[in-house]
């Protein structure tokens, strides 16, 4: 019997076929540069937005761009769903998010900012309150908890 010299062949790795493609790669493959955004052209999720990694396209482009790791919001300037182009992105809180959707008119609040108000001083049961504002109970039970228009007082 013949005994191979195994100090001169390659350790296995595990996996067959092709080797796997980095993942920034793959991320910039599914980008349609233009004059004015970047759009992503692969899966998107139901809300319009890229999907990358089951994640966030526009979150992926920023960790690929900058090499954090985004712990806030990452906001689009140019209101693109689509859109990865980092100039086009900044960091911001959840309570950024919805002042800037409500600014650029993308907010499909049935609520004023004076309304929640009203509603956090209200007295009676979030039940009655919903009823009198035409919302759910539990609409008002989150605006009482500021877990939604925290930016408001």
């Amino acid at each position: 019997m013949v005994s191979e010299d195994r100090s001169t062949a390659k350790p296995s790795t595990g996996r067959r076929g092709p080797k796997p493609i980095e993942p920034a790669v793959r991320f910039w493959r599914m980008v349609n540069k233009t004059a004015t955004c970047w759009e992503w052209t692969g899966h998107c999720k139901r809300n319009g937005y890229g999907e990358f990694d089951r994640g966030y396209a526009h979150r992926a482009s920023w960790k690929l761009n900058t090499g954090q790791d985004p712990a806030a919001q990452v906001l689009h300037k140019c209101d693109n769903r689509k859109c990865v182009r980092i100039d086009h992105l900044f960091l911001g809180s959840i309570a950024d998010n919805m002042r800037d959707k409500q600014l650029k008119g993308r907010a499909a609040n049935k609520l004023t900012p004076e309304e929640v108000s009203e509603i956090r001083s209200s007295q009676g049961t979030q039940e009655d309150i919903g009823l009198r504002y035409d919302v759910d109970r539990t609409t008002i039970g989150r605006i009482i908890r500021r877990q939604t228009w925290s930016h408001v007082s």
